[in-house]
């Protein structure tokens, strides 16, 4: 603007020297000079426009190349925890009402269901307003909660539930359809069980830090076939070695990793025998099935015990995360906290604790120890450190 208020200044400074001077002026040379002006000072302007197009351009380029940059930042693991049987009964809820949250979770368990990337629980029981008569008269407990209770799961910082397991349908057909309604609700994804098959057998992905990270569920113990999903009816994905099922869960695996382009998957399987620290014969062939197919990572329960670990080409296999919150009775259990390496491989660790009372808090000290001690006795193939680290025994 100040060249262009210059150059005026001079065409009138010149105009008025002239008229002083008494010089004739014809208007086609007046109209020349003005003309050879203003083209002077469009061709400036356009200079102008030129430099700061060329500015805007640099600009451009520099932030086009902020990605790069952000790639030379030290990469960050991605967080995941996994926790075992929990049901959000009277006894739990009255803790809450009286205290809060840590009146069911010691604060630093809670820390880490509200700071982990992805939270992950087995949701063991299903959320209907359904009274006593619908309950399944075949199964010899049958654990419901009122649907108003299901927001605690989102106050927990829980992201994902299982609903593979042998509760969910204990009060029938309408309280697992009343399950998934609500847990949509409140906003909590659920996998392992739907409205049909292709329901129950759908993944749930999720994105973190670039990384694309899959979760599967299904159970190998249910009450009976009538709780199995089917093209037309709301059931459970079942995961019976040798059944159409188990395969349907090798094909869902591979096709994540190779057309989906996933980074993880994470299989919770609901299998084993109760109360026994001890693997049943089809554990294994169920855990190695899924990882031969692609998966990254065997999470199970049932067993309501801690059972062992075990690591397959590289992949973890916890066989048996045991109660967490599901009983009044003490129990040792834990935590799997897992880190996704920027190379996708998988490290995992274990937070120790004991839930008695319906009220879990962390192991320290010489009754942490004991529990790691226990958990590697009872493992295939790995070693426990005294921060719960878990490594493959070379």
């Amino acid at each position: 603007m100040q060249r262009k208020l210059r150059i005026i200044s001079t065409v009138a400074v010149a105009l008025l020297l002239v008229v002083a001077c008494g010089k004739k002026v014809t208007e086609e040379k007046t109209t020349q000079e003005i003309t050879d002006v203003n083209a002077t000072e469009i061709e400036q302007t356009t200079e102008e426009v030129t430099t700061e197009k060329d500015t805007v351009s640099s600009e451009e380029q520099t932030t086009d190349l902020k990605p790069e940059v952000e790639a030379d930042k030290p990469y960050v693991p991605i967080t995941m925890a996994f926790v075992g049987d929990m049901y959000l009964g009277d006894e739990l809820y009255g803790n809450y009402t009286k205290s809060g949250l840590t009146g069911f979770l010691s604060q630093p368990i809670l820390d880490i269901f509200q700071q982990t990337d992805i939270m992950v629980a087995n949701h063991e029981y299903c959320a209907t307003d359904l009274g006593e008569e619908a309950k399944d008269t075949e199964q010899l407990y049958n654990f419901k909660a009122p649907t108003a209770r299901e927001f605690l799961w989102k106050d927990l910082g829980v992201d994902l539930v299982t609903l593979a397991n042998n509760h969910t349908m204990d009060y029938g057909d309408q309280s697992l359809l009343d399950t998934l309604n609500t847990l949509d609700s409140v906003g909590i994804p659920s996998i392992g069980a739907g409205k049909n098959l292709s329901d129950a057998l759908a993944p749930e992905i999720k994105v973190v830090n670039g990384k694309k990270i899959a979760f599967l569920a299904a159970s190998r113990f249910i009450l009976n076939y009538d709780w199995y999903a089917t093209e037309t009816t709301p059931g459970i994905m079942t995961t019976y070695e040798g059944t159409d099922r188990f395969g349907m869960m090798k094909d869902e695996i591979t096709r994540l990793k190779e057309e989906e382009k996933c980074d993880i998957v994470c299989v919770y399987v609901h299998f084993g025998k109760e109360k026994t620290y001890e693997l049943t014969s089809n554990q294994p062939v169920i855990a190695h099935g899924y990882i031969d197919a692609g998966a990254d990572l065997v999470i199970g329960s049932h067993a309501h015990n801690l059972q062992g670990i075990e690591i397959y080409k590289d992949a973890p296999i916890y066989y048996n995360l045991g109660n967490f919150l599901f009983g009044n009775y003490k129990v040792d259990t834990m935590v799997v906290n897992v880190e996704i390496n920027e190379d996708n491989s998988v490290s995992t660790r274990i937070t120790p604790c004991v839930s008695q009372r319906y009220l879990v808090e962390e192991a320290v000290g010489d009754k942490a120890q004991e529990i790691y001690d226990f958990i590697e006795s009872i493992s295939v193939n790995v070693v426990i450190d005294e921060n719960g680290n878990v490594t493959e025994k070379k």
